[in-house]
């Protein structure tokens, strides 16, 4: 073959391409068609022969040799001599048979530039008469894949080595639209013997017949003659032949001596045992003896020839030798029988099937052997089975094993034991036998869809195929010792192929399991110790990827120059250059070898190691296209095709590919591939899918240690741990791989369960010593807060051999915060092992400038920048630098405003802002703002409209919480970690949290320390000395520098120096630097030295030397003949100087503090020190702060020791990889999140955006701390203290929780001015809520996620939610009426909607103007669903409606819009309720209840409004509401007060309401005239008790007991006449007894005696029967009989006797009840007749009235106040109620109106205004509403300018804060004395006149609660506008 392809061309000629073959060094023979082109159109005839041993292709030209006739051949003339033999050429003159194989070679179309065999069989001679080219058609052999045969024309048709013909054409059959080759033809040498005789080339002319009748002679010995063999093209498994190879005795020899026959039986065995040179050289000897003896046996002498013979072609293919011994034995015996000789040497020819022939009659064991071996080689069972059936009786040990081996092919293993058991039953000591019992074995190992009918010994695998559990390893251990067993026998025997037989077996064996890698290794490495090189041993270290140790100067090439052209030596030869990664020189090799391959039928193979070595893509396609034309199994070329897919990187197209495959065979190895293809794409899932089914189709436990990997890749790791725990539970350990535990260890990591992780990983650890066990043991250890651990491990690793450079720097980061010293170290290491690789490089000096190795981090520095590779570093001029820098600063305040805008979580927000740490973060927020109020830079860590329910997080008590970094930070900070454990079992944090905490404390160390230091000490040695310090630029300065255009950093300085008479030093303008040296003058120029200059002024002056000077390390520039330097070098005295920061240091750094100190006057800047020293004062809070993390991880590792600490482990996507640390935790947090209900702490803004997560709820520390205090586990004074912290440090955004307002409201005493008794806290808050409302950063009015109303708008919601709780408590509690009124005064104005900026009071429109009339709303339906109890009801709706009136829109239509909108609500809950039982039992009843409890006046309006007088009729006199959803039939609740009535005062019956079963317990507490008071207490459906208080009046007087309505009728006999009373009784029992009892009542409450009695009964009793509220009758009979009754002279004089009384109490008691009394007549719609002068009049009557009664019991003993608590209380309660002193009294006479001008006039003449304090100015304008001079407006002008005056001024307490806001009330009351609606406008007017002014203005707490109040009693309109006053004022504090 090899001389067939050396000899044959590709031909090209233009268009055409065909074959040529050489039939000498400078002739060739093609077909003329084939160079038709070079005839007709002269084009070039190319001649390409590829197949030259030795060299490369040649290629050369040819010219066609003229022949006068038409030939279909022609003759070509080579340009160059081919110096290579020849074909011969034979003329057949006769037919050949159809039986005999030829060959052709040629190039095919369909190959590329490939030459390709064919086989071909004769199949008909065409008669001479034909007229076409070819005489002979040919049958191609069916085993040839291709099936098209162009291009092939030209080839030689061989046969016997010589060219019988040459191809011409073939036959084409069509059948659809496949075209297909059936036959070629050939015209023979015959045919054109004219053409080579007139070109004389030789041939020789041959018979067949004849040629047969001598290969008939060749079967006798002495003709027989050498003859070369050519390879069997069926032989496939050349391997696996020398197992079928058996020496024996050739059947009895009956005249042997007895002696000879032993010997030889003894020679026969020891070749079987494998010692075949002591076998040779005792079958020689014995020869030799047998041929010298005497007697010399003919028979006995040619039977030992004839071995001889035998054993040459067995042994060595020696046919020369064999040829030899062959003759001998035939001329001492002609008749001697040669068959097993003649089938030897045919089957060694390849003639196949003449070899059995040969053999018949099978008549002895020797033929029986021979010819069972024949079908071991040719994998013919069933042949073997019938003639050993048919033949079983001659059989001997030789065939047992022969037959064994046809029963592997088979599969039948049992057989095979069975029939080598009989095999070794005289010799069990045969090394091939031994190993053939370990092959059974591991045949019967194998799973039979590993096993191919085509196999005898085990195949290589590249990867793991089996999993070993330890019955499977039990069986390998067995197998391996058969092998090791034959191997000593074979060593004994000295056989060295044997020998490499047995380990290559034993090799591939071993190949089944990644477990024996090892001991792989060890045989691999026994078979290159044997043979240099040998093929097996090569394949396995190059595929398991174990790199073979080659000498530098190695050529592969060596191995099959030495070894020969066979397939082994090559494969090896790919091989090795593929292991030195040289793929170009494989695939050359490759390309060279491709004959071989071909040969062999190994193209799969050749196709396989070509995709593996070929990187070029065209090369790659080209392959393709020539795979596709190949003739192979289609199967294999598929999977060829998807080989060639996955090198061009088209892996979509693979995976379509491989699955087609798959579904198409349905075979295990294209599932594993279509498996393996979507692991190459990542595609975890749906390779998770095929293992499955490769589980439940094929049962290979392989499947399952996939399942584990990719159920780990796509970060299912509770799954992959459940995949684990199953197949541990099941007992399949031979799945618990290295490889499944690590994922197992590596799941319990990402799903923070470290303990078990650490538990797991020591135990992997301690099986296997590899680097991604130690990192992945040392993260656990690091990751569960062990961090000494994590190190102790790194450490271990590298004591056992791991020192790789990611180790060392691991071990070095993990060391940083241990030991500098340490950690430098393993740098170093880690920079040596790296070979200073960049990267590390740039590593280890950023990481040595971190711990303050700032010289070798310098070095390093220098040595990057040397390097051509980096482009980390490059020169920056100063201009690009600042830009650069002013880019950075802008894209950080984007983000910054991004964040403020609540777009993103604060994790991306400090991920994305470079070293920036969030725990700094917070510590220099809480310093900064704790005494800042409201100047505070907020920290963001909840969002405004955040609402948290806290029966949620109730629900998870007992449970586990999970909280972010953010909230453990707040945790840690207000100390309430361990209080949490109290609430719940377990808390979950980040799996990732020593990380982020050790991330965290690297970024709260200084960048450089050690140059940090340097530059501390450097400012603490100049301090000591006399440095000059120079202010900063006047305001006016800067503005008039900053025009000239120039740089401020150098016109400052230099103004600065030419003001003081100094000399600049500076180094370089700063406009020079950035490119703006234009801007500096000359004059600039020449006044300004630079510090070397100065040294070298220095020098001149002898103030220095030489050596100083030169220490300098900067510009060394001098200018000559500066006349400035000239001057300063004569200048007598020390050197005035301006310096900055930077020539300090270097003079520091030169030590020459003291010299330039002692020789210059040294003026600097006053800031100069201020960055260094901020940065000192940074590096001291990061110093906390990092103190504060190492406490916090202290505390983790605590707690976690404890068993309260759990993790949330790791989110796995391969997008993460882009993030940083916080990101990624923020994913692994809510991914957690999604899978669990916990509740989440997490103290972001952006995430309290949300409230809950899924099923998982979303609070921060705020809503914590509430939990904790309601569950009582934190005291109401830490609660209070932690919520004041918050405001106080800026947390942001928090609604002042309910509760801490109601505890700090509960310690403000009654009887006091409450806005002087709020305490601090409180006021904090205010503070507080004003910033976040009204400052830059205030609450957001955007939108930030759909359905979410703007943050602002969402805050005041709540905020107004809490407001309307908190209303509720203070008008149920049993505090005052006063403190309540004054209370919700101040709630109004200081925690409420209206007092502070939001989206929608921001400007004045309707839909604002509508929801401020809304929440005003609520306040009126808060009576109804929040306001239980009359009594208490009846008081707020009191101060309610009094506070309404105050506002100057109330008569203006607000009235009438606030009762259309609660009538509104009402109805809107009467519809919601329909068909429920709430509204069955009483919306009509609640609203009779309630507005029962107004004003009269207010009560009457609601009824009657036509919305709700419907509802009224329903359920009218039928129910009584408590509360809530609690009704009590009114007839019910009239029965037990009347049973309670009848058991007395004090007592208590207890009742069941019969429809909700709950018991009630009513107490008669109060019996007063027709007033009866009553306690009702029950337990609510919560299990809280609640207590309702009820005034019933005339309760005693319309019961249904006669004795009872008696009782209360003779209870009023003091205000009833004796005749009216028999009267009254006798109609007890009639039917208008009810009219009778309200004639009664209405006529003895116009009685002044009863207004006394009242009075009286209030000012003696603790019982709070009766509100201020029941002085005033709902008739106005009283007052107009005393109006009738009484002058006003006397009511005057009356009144001014108190005026004069001594006690001053008395007076103001007296003046403040005037007011009281005179503004409620004025703004009651009962006494609207009243004319003003009216009011005054009953007013001055009423307050006598009372006065008289306070006087009579304060003398008696029995007032219940003292004089002065009564004098407060009326002033705070009008002072609430906004009753003003009434400055339009114009009840004065003429006389006193001419006094107050005369006054005021003189006044005004005599004083200097500006120099008069606040309360002269207010008297004065309290009389001046009453002047009516011409120089009114003169005066007011100077009044309004004193108010401008000490609006600028400084004031010295709150007084005269008071005092100036006194004033400035009085005067718009003056200037709008005639137009008082526009008091209020005028007021603003004012205000806002001052603040555009530009004015700064303080003013402390309680002046801005003054302020705020207004706002509450102003139009919506006014509102805003006195709102954005207060705001502007609050941001000038």
């Amino acid at each position: 073959m090899d001389n067939v392809k050396s000899v044959v061309a590709l031909l090209v000629c233009g268009e055409e391409q065909g074959t040529a073959f050489l039939v000498s060094n400078t002739l060739a023979l093609t077909m003329t068609h084939c160079v038709v082109d070079a005839i007709a159109n002269g084009e070039d005839i190319n001649l390409t022969f590829k197949n030259i041993p030795g060299q490369d292709e040649i290629k050369t030209k040819a010219s066609i040799v003229p022949y006068e006739e038409d030939c279909p051949v022609s003759v070509l003339k080579l340009d160059d001599e081919i110096k290579i033999e020849p074909l011969g050429i034979f003329c057949c003159e006769d037919h050949i048979s159809q039986e005999e194989k030829l060959m052709a070679y040629g190039y095919p179309h369909v190959k590329g530039d490939e030459g390709y065999p064919i086989n071909i069989f004769i199949n008909d001679y065409l008669s001479k008469n034909v007229v076409i080219d070819g005489d002979v058609t040919l049958v191609i052999d069916p085993k040839i894949r291709i099936e098209n045969f162009a291009g092939m024309s030209g080839s030689p048709v061989v046969y016997r080595k010589n060219v019988i013909g040459i191809l011409i054409e073939q036959g084409i059959e069509s059948i659809g639209n496949n075209r297909k080759a059936v036959d070629v033809k050939m015209i023979s040498i015959k045919r054109i013997q004219k053409l080579l005789d007139k070109v004389e080339i030789q041939y020789s002319s041959i018979k067949y017949v004849e040629l047969c009748d001598e290969l008939k002679k060749m079967q006798q010995p002495k003709e027989y003659r050498e003859e070369g063999c050519s390879y069997d093209e069926r032989k496939k498994n050349y391997k696996e032949k020398y197992v079928a190879d058996y020496c024996e005795l050739d059947g009895a020899i009956e005249d042997y001596e007895k002696s000879i026959e032993i010997k030889l039986k003894s020679i026969f065995s020891i070749k079987n045992k494998g010692n075949i040179k002591k076998a040779w050289d005792e079958l020689r000897e014995l020869t030799v003896m047998v041929r010298g003896s005497k007697s010399k046996p003919s028979k006995t002498l040619s039977r030992l020839y004839y071995l001889q013979a035998c054993w040459y072609l067995d042994d060595y293919e020696d046919s020369g030798n064999a040829q030899k011994y062959i003759k001998k034995a035939l001329e001492i015996n002609p008749d001697y029988d040669c068959r097993n000789y003649n089938a030897k040497k045919l089957f060694k020819e390849g003639n196949v099937v003449e070899v059995k022939k040969v053999l018949y009659p099978i008549d002895n064991v020797s033929i029986l052997n021979t010819y069972i071996q024949l079908c071991v080689y040719n994998i013919e069972i069933e042949d073997a089975y019938e003639v050993f059936e048919s033949s079983k009786h001659l059989a001997n040990d030789g065939t047992y094993y022969l037959m064994s081996l046809i029963c592997i092919l088979d599969g039948d293993y049992a057989l095979a034991h069975q029939y080598m058991k009989k095999a070794n039953e005289e010799d069990k000591d045969m090394p091939l036998h031994i190993m053939m019992e370990g092959v059974i074995l591991y045949w019967e190992l194998l799973p039979s869809n590993m096993i191919y009918g085509d196999s005898l010994l085990p195949s290589m695998y590249v990867n793991s195929m089996l999993l070993l559990n330890s019955e499977f390893k039990q069986k390998v251990n067995e197998i391996v010792s058969l092998y090791q067993k034959a191997y000593e026998m074979a060593e004994i025997a000295e056989n060295t192929e044997l020998q490499k037989h047995i380990l290559v077996v034993w090799l591939n064996t071993l190949s089944i399991s990644d477990e024996y890698r090892e001991e792989g290794y060890k045989i691999a490495s026994k078979l290159m110790e044997l043979e240099p090189y040998q093929c097996q041993a090569v394949i396995y270290f190059c595929v398991t990827g174990k790199e073979i140790p080659l000498r530098k100067d190695f050529d592969p090439t060596e191995i099959v120059q030495k070894k020969g052209n066979n397939i082994e030596s090559m494969i090896s030869c790919v091989y090795l250059f593929m292991n030195k990664k040289d793929y170009v020189s494989a695939y050359k090799k490759l390309k060279e070898y491709r004959f071989k391959f071909e040969e062999m039928h190994m193209m799969s193979h050749w196709f396989e190691l070509a995709v593996r070595c070929c990187d070029d893509s065209k090369q790659l396609s080209q392959m393709q296209d020539s795979l596709d034309k190949f003739d192979m199994d289609l199967t294999t070329k598929e999977r060829i095709n998807g080989m060639i897919l996955e090198a061009l990187g088209e892996n979509e197209k693979l995976i379509n590919h491989a699955l087609s495959l798959y579904q198409q065979t349905n075979l295990e190895i294209d599932l594993i591939n279509l498996i393996n293809c979507y692991e190459k794409n990542q595609d975890w899932k749906d390779a998770e899918y095929y293992c499955n089914d490769w589980l439940k189709k094929f049962h290979n436990p392989m499947a399952n240690i996939k399942i584990v990997r990719y159920l780990a890749l796509q970060n299912r790791q509770e799954e992959c741990l459940n995949k684990v725990c199953e197949l541990r539970k099941s007992g399949q350990e031979e799945c618990l791989t290295k490889e499944v535990l690590f994922y197992e260890v590596q799941a319990l990591k990402i799903m923070g369960k470290y303990s078990e992780a650490i538990e797991k990983g020591e135990n992997l650890w301690s099986k296997e010593v590899s680097p991604k066990i130690l990192f992945l043991l040392a993260e656990c250890y690091y990751l569960n807060v062990q961090e000494q651990e994590a190190i102790y491990t790194l450490r271990d690793g590298i004591k056992k051999g791991i020192k790789t450079v990611e180790v060392y720097q691991m071990y070095a980061e993990y060391n940083k915060r241990i030991s500098v010293s340490e950690s430098e170290k393993y740098v170093k290491k880690a920079l040596i092992q790296s070979d200073n690789d960049p990267n590390v490089m740039m590593w280890a000096m950023n990481f040595l400038y971190s711990i303050g190795k700032s010289d070798s981090a310098s070095e390093l520095f220098v040595k990057l920048q040397a390097l051509d590779k980096v482009d980390c570093f490059r020169t920056l001029t100063f201009k690009e630098a600042k830009e650069w820098i002013d880019k950075v600063e802008e894209e950080s305040k984007k983000r910054y405003e991004m964040y403020m805008k609540c777009q993103f979580p604060y994790h991306l927000f400090f991920d994305h802002s470079g070293n920036a740490s969030y725990t700094l973060y917070c510590q220099q927020l809480w310093s900064k703002n704790i005494n800042n109020s409201v100047g505070k830079q907020l920290l963001l860590t909840s969002f405004g409209g955040h609402h948290a329910s806290i029966e949620e997080i109730k629900k998870t008590l007992g449970q586990a919480i999970t909280i972010d970094f953010s909230s453990l930070i707040h945790m840690k900070h207000f100390e309430i970690l361990d209080d949490i454990k109290s609430c719940w079992n377990q808390i979950v944090i980040s799996g990732n949290i020593s990380n982020i905490i050790a991330s965290e404390q690297n970024k709260c160390l200084p960048s450089q320390p050690d140059m940090l230091a340097t530059k501390e000490k450097m400012v603490a040695t100049w301090r000591r000395k006399p440095l000059n310090y120079i202010e900063l630029p006047s305001q006016n300065d800067l503005k008039k520098w900053v025009e000239t255009g120039i740089n401020l950093g150098d016109i400052v300085p230099y103004e600065l120096a030419k003001c003081n008479n100094l000399i600049l030093v500076s180094d370089n303008f700063i406009s020079d630097l950035l490119e703006e040296s234009y801007k500096i003058t000359d004059e600039m120029r020449n006044n300004v030295i630079s510090p070397y200059e100065l040294l070298a002024i220095l020098e001149k002056r002898g103030d220095i030397n030489s050596e100083f000077k030169n220490k300098y390390k900067g510009g060394r520039k001098l200018r000559e003949g500066n006349e400035l330097i000239d001057t300063l070098v004569g200048y007598n005295g020390k050197l005035p100087i301006l310096v900055d920061e930077n020539f300090l240091l270097e003079m520091f750094e030169m030590d020459g503090v003291s010299v330039i100190s002692q020789k210059c006057n040294i003026h600097v800047i006053s800031n100069v020190f201020d960055d260094i020293e901020s940065e000192m004062k940074r590096v001291e809070l990061a110093k906390d702060a990092y103190v504060f993390l190492e406490d916090l991880k202290n505390d983790i590792q605590e707690n976690k020791e404890a068993g309260y600490i759990g993790y949330y482990g790791f989110y796995e996507d391969e997008h993460k990889r882009k993030n940083e640390i916080f990101t990624n935790d923020f994913l692994d947090l809510f991914h957690y999140a999604s899978l669990n209900s916990h509740i989440l702490v997490c103290d972001d803004r952006w995430a309290n955006s949300y409230n809950n997560f899924n099923d998982c709820f979303i609070y921060s520390v705020t809503d914590i701390v509430e939990l904790l205090h309601e569950q009582r586990i934190i005291s109401d004074e830490k609660y209070i203290n932690v919520i004041t912290q918050m405001f106080n440090e800026g947390y942001a955004y928090i609604v002042p929780p309910f509760e801490y307002v109601k505890l700090l409201l509960e310690q403000v005493p009654d009887g006091k001015d409450v806005s002087q008794e709020i305490p601090e806290e409180l006021s904090i808050m205010c503070d507080y809520l004003f910033y976040i409302t009204a400052s830059e950063s205030k609450l957001d009015d955007d939108m930030i996620h759909q359905g979410v109303m703007p943050e602002s708008s969402g805050y005041m919601y709540n905020l107004q939610r809490e407001l309307i709780k908190l209303m509720k408590y203070v008008w149920c509690t049993e505090r005052g009426e006063l403190w309540k009124c004054q209370v919700s005064d101040w709630l109004l104005a200081n925690y409420s909607v209206f007092s502070y900026r939001t989206v929608m009071n921001e400007s004045v429109d309707s839909g604002n103007q509508n929801y401020y009339e809304l929440e005003l709303s609520n306040f009126l339906f808060s009576g109804f669903c929040e306001i239980p109890g009359n009594s208490y009801r009846k008081e707020y709706y009191s101060w309610l409606f009094n506070w309404f009136s105050k506002n100057n829109q109330w008569k203006n239509g607000l009235e009438d819009r606030l009762i259309q909108s609660l009538a509104n609500l009402i109805c809107e809950v009467y519809r919601h309720e329909s068909g429920t039982p709430y509204k069955d039992i009483g919306i009509g009843m609640l609203v009779l209840s309630v507005t029962a409890d107004m004003p009269e006046y207010y009560r009457d309006l609601i009824r009657k409004n036509a919305s709700i007088a419907p509802i009224i009729e329903k359920f009218e006199d039928n129910f009584v509401y408590l509360g809530e959803k609690d009704f009590i039939l009114r007839e019910h609740f009239n029965q037990w007060l009347e049973d309670a009535m009848k058991q007395g005062i004090d007592c208590s019956i207890i009742r069941t309401n019969e429809t909700t079963k709950r018991e009630y317990t009513i107490t008669f507490i109060v019996n007063e005239l027709f007033h009866q008071g009553f306690k009702i207490e029950y337990i609510d459906d919560a299990r809280n008790k609640r207590i309702h208080y009820f005034r019933i009046d005339q309760a005693m007087l319309l019961c249904q007991d006669a004795l009872l309505r008696t009782k209360g009728l003779l209870s009023l006999s003091s205000f009833i006449t004796d005749l009216d009373m028999k009267e009254y009784r006798r109609n007890l029992n009639r039917k208008n007894w009810g009219e009778i009892v309200d004639k009664i009542v209405s006529e003895i409450k116009s009685r002044g005696d009863y207004i006394v009695y009242i009075i009286r009964y209030m000012l003696e009793n603790e019982t709070r029967l009766f509100s201020i509220e029941d002085l005033f009758p709902d008739s106005i009979e009283l007052f107009e009989n005393v109006l009738a009754n009484n002058s006003e002279d006397d009511v005057f004089k009356r009144g001014n006797q108190w005026l004069q009384d001594s006690d001053k109490n008395v007076i103001n008691i007296f003046w403040q009840l005037i007011i009281y009394i005179y503004n409620y007549f004025r703004r009651s719609e009962t006494y609207l007749t009243f004319t003003e002068k009216d009011s005054l009049v009953v007013a001055n009557n009423f307050a006598d009235i009372v006065l008289t009664q306070i006087t009579q019991l304060n003398e008696s003993k029995r007032l219940k106040y003292t004089l002065q608590e009564l004098s407060n209380w009326l002033l705070q309660l009008n002072d609430s109620m906004g009753f003003l002193d009434n400055f339009k009294n114009n009840v004065i006479s003429q006389e006193e109106k001419a006094g107050i001008e005369q006054e005021i006039t003189e006044y005004f003449c005599l004083t200097n205004l500006q120099h008069a304090s606040g309360n002269e100015i207010v008297s004065i304008c309290k009389k001046m509403y009453f002047f009516e001079g011409e120089d009114l407006q003169t005066y007011l002008l100077l009044i309004k300018e004193w108010i401008i005056e000490h609006c600028k001024k400084e004031k010295e307490g709150v007084d005269e804060e008071k005092e100036l806001l006194s004033v400035m009330e009085y005067y718009v009351c003056v200037v709008n004395k005639e137009k008082p609606n526009q008091i209020v406008n005028s007021y603003l007017e004012l205000w806002e006149e001052i603040l555009n002014q530009g004015i700064h203005i303080e003013l402390s707490r309680s002046s801005m609660y003054i302020l705020r109040r207004c706002i509450t009693s102003f139009s919506f309109e006014q509102g805003v506008r006195m709102r954005k006053i207060i705001e502007k004022i609050s941001l000038q504090r």
